[in-house]
């Protein structure tokens, strides 16, 4: 069944039954269906389904990425944005993600590893410092083991 009346798709979504992207069809580039769906919590995978403009919305994209399935699929410009990505990441999405510059950003780096101990291991070396290592090591003693050899040998 396509939707064309936006109360009715707004109505099909917090009803909380069965979702298909019909319900998206009229409405992919429409900010209150949008927002709608991604507040349900059984359909919050649906920024799949809508526009590229949406996908570059902080708004929509920030509810998006509550499902960290949601982090690849928006936009670059997101991907980008400091603040952003932060928020991306205390949501448990992974940092391959983002853009290559917040990458190698140590405050992006240290709070990816205070999600996960282990997430150390997704680093590259050479943006590893001891402050890194030890985030790492306080969430979660094991990663240790995926430390440059330097910093397990490190008393401190």
């Amino acid at each position: 069944m396509k939707y064309t009346n936006e109360e009715k798709a707004i109505e099909k979504l917090k009803s909380g039954t069965h979702f298909s992207s019909s319900v998206f069809e009229n409405f992919r580039d429409n900010e209150k269906v949008v927002e709608v769906a991604l507040q349900q919590p059984k359909i919050d995978y649906a920024f799949q389904f809508v526009s590229e403009r949406l996908r570059d919305n902080e708004h929509l994209a920030r509810l998006a990425v509550r499902n960290k399935t949601n982090f690849p699929k928006v936009s670059e410009r997101l991907k980008d944005n400091k603040e952003f990505v932060l928020h991306a990441i205390k949501n448990g999405c992974a940092l391959v993600y983002s853009s290559n510059r917040l990458r190698e950003e140590k405050e992006i780096i240290t709070e990816y590893v205070k999600q996960s101990g282990l997430n150390i291991k997704d680093i590259h070396e050479k943006y590893i410092d001891k402050d890194v290592v030890v985030a790492s090591v306080k969430e979660d003693g094991i990663g240790l083991l995926h430390c440059p050899a330097k910093y397990r040998e490190d008393k401190e």
